[in-house]
């Protein structure tokens, strides 16, 4: 059912990544003054200084975004088909490393090796954590849903 444990953690990951969408994940301070806030809504980087993230990196972290978001919401509802629900709780956590890699790593290194180089200081803000967070949340919804797979088989065996 959709009340179980496991749906209200899967709507959590779909709201953090949601949320993900309208705030902004990074500002970064250059010594020239110059700051770049970068923003998946707008799908560029605003700054004083000119793009220094590649706008294909930006894209292809809004489609690891708005994948995880999907399936997020789409496993909630496949409460019937617990072996269905797991498969997808793990293309999740594969889509949620897929997008932390990108937020951390090929972001930050864009940026380090653009024209800033080490003149760079990088702030990523809340919103940017959100996967972190939500990797954990999709373990307890998969601890949940084995649970319930669990309770099944020991009441089919009580029969």
């Amino acid at each position: 059912m959709i009340q179980r444990i496991q749906s209200v953690y899967l709507l959590l990951v779909a709201l953090l990544f949601g949320l993900m969408l309208w705030l902004p994940l990074s500002v970064h301070r250059y010594k020239t003054g110059n700051i770049e806030v970068i923003m998946l809504n707008k799908l560029t980087a605003q700054a004083d200084a000119g793009l220094t993230v590649d706008s294909r990196i930006l894209y292809t972290e809004m489609a690891l975004v708005l994948i995880t978001l999907v399936l997020a919401s789409f496993t909630i509802f496949q409460f019937r088909n617990r072996n269905r629900q797991l498969l997808l709780c793990k293309a999740i956590l594969l889509s949620i490393s897929a997008t932390i890699g990108f937020l951390f790593i090929v972001v930050d290194f864009q940026l380090k090796k653009g024209v800033a180089g080490p003149d760079l200081q990088s702030t990523f803000l809340p919103a940017a954590y959100g996967p972190l967070f939500s990797l954990f949340l999709v373990y307890l919804a998969i601890r949940g849903i084995r649970k319930d797979d669990e309770l099944v088989r020991s009441a089919d065996r009580l029969r």
